[in-house]
């Protein structure tokens, strides 16, 4: 059994100072006064603009008057019922997305964990706290800034990002920003004014399961000699009890626009834990996905379920591109889908809002489909923003729009001799590759925004850190969970010189003609 259900909507918000010490919490959980209302998804700044202590950020210098938030803490509550009948389940899991940052949590004022980070999500069995009837759910925010040691930013070679002080100019940034796993870009950058995000900027949700779940679903598929294709599927299977088997069927059904239905199951000894369930489906007259442009966008239904005894278990449904894709670089650098080079035509993808939680699916809808009309064949997700929502990535597979990806990594040495920091990444990264592996549009994962290039050109090889990440750790990630994408070091990478035009691809910051040389390449 397996029953979801959406925490979002309405939260009441509350600042208080930021040292207020977290012994407080089971009493804020039911004070009655000093709340304004918030919506989650969203972000603190969109709730003391409703009840009018602040203007809109993004008008005029009014930005600059929001800089006070950074020094409190902020105090998100939820409450919520719970059905008497959900306490006989196995698990009743709590998970909440886009958590910036600094999250501590309690339920019903007991600490049920601590998250440092806005890329993956905050995931734990609350079933020992959860009572049947009313519930508070209290999330502690704050900037993220406020606990990073100096140590931490500038390790042994000195090194620091670079910022507008070293143009000149007033500075604004923040060098703390990159210990911090949060859009980069909430601490002020060339596109953006300083305007540090705190937020609950994804889904909360409440999962009540019994005996087993699927967890994923991977597609990869192969081409055969006759033409046709089969799909190699890799079905996640999580069984709750500690030390006991169960049995079980796993099922996967593929649909196509024309309605055929190609299917495969398998029964299986489910283990405690994760038991990985493998199943091959034949596809004798494929239906490809092609980019904007190029051929239709055709996409298969997918269909997942988990029978355990009598109980059925089924897994979201969700849509599937199946392509092929290759990146060319023998004397060139191109992306190829399906056997054809791609005239990849298109622009960045920053955040579609400095508030980056305030974003929704109609915008994403929209913003998609002018691309599209505008005959874009990529989007580039920059290393300074955000890994978006899954309606974004949806709405680029409907659409046509292949993403080139970075990892969130942009302009600044990232202290990767730190363990801890290394251990959040490799957090992240792994759920990102296994989260966006279904879409179609991925085209390539990118180790980070021009920080190869900084470590030839900015700060003169006198640090190398971050390179293990984009070297080692990143590609190992994308290889174990989606070998079929391609991956590239950085952006941009290649040859001596980063930023040449002789191999790989380039950042092309200069207005003038371009020479004939480049016009070769890009041509």
């Amino acid at each position: 059994m397996f029953i979801e259900t959406l925490l979002n909507g309405t939260w009441d918000l509350r600042d208080e100072i930021l040292s207020l010490e977290l012994s407080h919490a089971p009493r804020l959980s039911h004070l009655a006064d000093g709340w304004m209302p918030m919506p989650v998804p969203g972000d603190i700044h969109q709730g003391l603009i409703a009840t009018g202590r602040i203007k809109e950020p993004l008008l005029g210098l009014n930005s600059f008057d929001c800089h006070w938030t950074e020094f409190r803490s902020w105090w998100l509550r939820k409450t919520f019922d719970a059905p008497s009948d959900w306490l006989d389940m196995d698990v009743i899991e709590l998970e909440l997305n886009g958590l910036d940052s600094n999250a501590e949590l309690f339920l019903n004022g007991v600490h049920v964990g601590s998250h440092r980070s806005a890329f993956y999500p905050f995931v734990r069995d609350v079933k020992p706290w959860l009572v049947a009837g009313q519930n508070v759910l209290l999330v502690r925010l704050t900037a993220g800034v406020e606990d990073v040691a100096d140590v931490e930013v500038e390790a042994p070679d000195g090194v620091r990002p670079p910022g507008e002080a070293d143009r000149g100019r007033m500075e604004r940034g923040d060098a703390r920003r990159l210990v911090v796993r949060k859009p980069q870009y909430s601490f002020g950058w060339d596109w953006s004014p300083r305007l540090a995000t705190t937020a609950i900027a994804g889904d909360v949700k409440l999962r009540a399961m019994r005996h087993a779940c699927i967890r994923h679903v991977n597609l990869v598929p192969h081409q055969e000699p006759d033409g046709g294709v089969t799909v190699a599927a890799t079905v996640t299977v999580d069984q709750f009890h500690y030390y006991k088997s169960s049995e079980g069927v796993v099922s996967l059904a593929l649909t196509d626009a024309q309605g055929r239905r190609h299917e495969a199951s398998a029964r299986a000894v489910l283990r405690s834990g994760y038991t990985f369930v493998e199943l091959k489906i034949p596809l004798p007259d494929p239906q490809l996905w092609w980019p904007n442009g190029m051929g239709a966008q055709h996409l298969y239904r997918v269909e997942a379920e988990l029978a355990v005894g009598e109980q059925q278990m089924a897994f979201a449904p969700f849509d599937w591109g199946l392509r092929f894709l290759d990146l060319d670089t023998d004397g060139l650098f191109a992306v190829v889908v399906n056997g054809k080079h791609v005239f990849c035509k298109g622009g960045d993808w920053i955040p579609a809002d400095a508030l980056y939680a305030r974003t929704d699916d109609a915008r994403y809808e929209t913003l998609v489909r002018e691309a599209r009309d505008a005959n874009f064949t990529m989007l580039r997700i920059w290393g300074g923003g955000w890994y978006e929502r899954d309606a974004f990535y949806q709405a680029c597979d409907r659409h046509g729009i292949l993403i080139w990806h970075d990892f969130m990594f942009a302009c600044a040495p990232y202290p990767d001799h730190l363990e801890s920091f290394r251990a959040l990444v490799e957090r992240e990264a792994d759920y990102q590759t296994k989260r966006l592996q279904r879409h179609a549009c991925i085209a390539l994962w990118c180790g980070s925004n021009e920080n190869n290039w900084g470590f030839r050109d900015w700060w003169s090889d006198r640090t190398q850190r971050g390179a293990h990440l984009y070297n080692y750790l990143l590609p190992s990630v994308v290889q174990r969970n989606c070998p079929e994408v391609p991956y590239w070091n950085g952006s941009p990478y290649g040859g001596d010189a980063p930023n040449s035009s002789e191999v790989g691809d380039q950042h092309y910051w200069h207005e003038a003609m371009m020479s004939p040389k480049m016009e070769r390449r890009i041509t």
